[in-house]
């Protein structure tokens, strides 16, 4: 299972801390990295008014281990920004994660 895993992913959290004038500022807190298998999914076109991107899908694989993902995580694969669209756990061991990430590319 672990010799699977060759492609190094991040995961973020959006945090808020307070800048000194009364207002926060946001960033993101690394939380994880770990190996993963990472495959293109598909690749789909959309538009949005005026506005025209190109969204990539990646399937994620990883060790569960130790680890607690959510939804609004961010994951950092190389310089490749992901949103996390789903988190599943494919067996009842609950070894591992199978998460389902976009890139939003805007055109």
């Amino acid at each position: 299972m672990i010799g699977l895993f060759s492609k190094r992913i991040s995961f973020y959290r959006a945090t808020e801390v307070p800048d000194g004038h009364g207002g926060f500022i946001s960033n993101g807190e690394l939380l994880y990295t770990r190996w993963a298998t990472v495959k293109d999914h598909k690749q789909f076109q959309k538009e949005q008014g005026d506005q025209v991107g190109n969204d990539k899908t990646y399937i994620m694989t990883l060790d569960a281990k130790g680890i607690t993902i959510l939804l609004t995580d961010i994951i950092m694969y190389g310089s490749i920004r992901c949103e996390i669209l789903t988190i599943s756990i494919p067996n009842e061991m609950g070894r591992e994660y199978v998460i389902t990430a976009v890139e939003r590319k805007k055109v």
